[in-house]
């Protein structure tokens, strides 16, 4: 699947972000030290990121004070920048968890199977 981050063109700190969590999710709290960015601009740009569909949220845990701690990763498997009638527009091919999808079909194929006399 292919998503529109137009919106992210020049934003260093976006990159940051979704380069820092490329390889492996973070809690959110540690985005912003990890990336150098200060707290507030980093969740705000994590929730557009998030939005767009580049940040998924993989899982979410309690701390020792009962917060919830959600921890990111970056979906993005590739990059395509493009000029269209004089505009630059950038693509991300976004990975697809279809491993829901999946399991879902073969559960419905299993008990038509099973319901066969």
């Amino acid at each position: 699947m292919m998503i529109d981050a137009t919106k992210i063109i020049g934003d260093e700190e976006a990159e940051r972000i979704i380069a820092a969590l490329r390889t492996r999710p973070l809690p959110d709290r540690e985005v912003p030290r990890v990336c150098g960015i200060p707290v507030a601009r980093a969740y705000k740009k994590m929730r557009m990121l998030e939005k767009l569909g580049i940040l998924i949220c993989v899982r979410e845990a309690k701390d020792k004070f009962g917060r919830t701690v959600k921890f990111y990763k970056a979906n993005v498997e590739d990059a395509y920048v493009c000029v269209d009638g004089g505009r630059t527009r950038i693509r991300l091919a976004v990975a697809l968890d279809i491993s829901d999808h999946l399991r879902n079909k073969w559960n419905s194929l299993n008990a038509r199977i099973m319901n066969v006399p």
